[in-house]
């Protein structure tokens, strides 16, 4: 049981720094800058961004470590296409 702990902790303790990397990469990015399309024609940096927190809010259900925080987030950023208009 004692390694089955240290196997959660550790996936936990990487999955919690892998969000603090993002946030110091994403501190440095500037609202126009998410504003643009990554490859012209393709999605913006502020879909992507909302692409990420939906998926992490499925993962915390997926996991039983609760609800999700966001579920209004569902339909723009996993069921519908970016679109520059919006």
């Amino acid at each position: 049981m004692a390694q089955t702990a240290l196997m959660v902790k550790l996936v936990l303790d990487r999955w919690y720094g892998s969000i603090k990397n993002f946030d110091s990469i994403l501190s440095n990015i500037s609202d126009e800058a998410l504003l643009k399309e990554i490859v012209p024609g393709k999605n913006r940096g502020i879909y992507l961004l909302g692409h990420l927190i939906a998926v992490h809010d499925d993962m915390l259900v997926l996991l039983d470590m609760g609800s999700r925080q966001y579920p209004e987030q569902q339909q723009p950023f996993l069921k519908e296409a970016d679109n520059a208009a919006t």
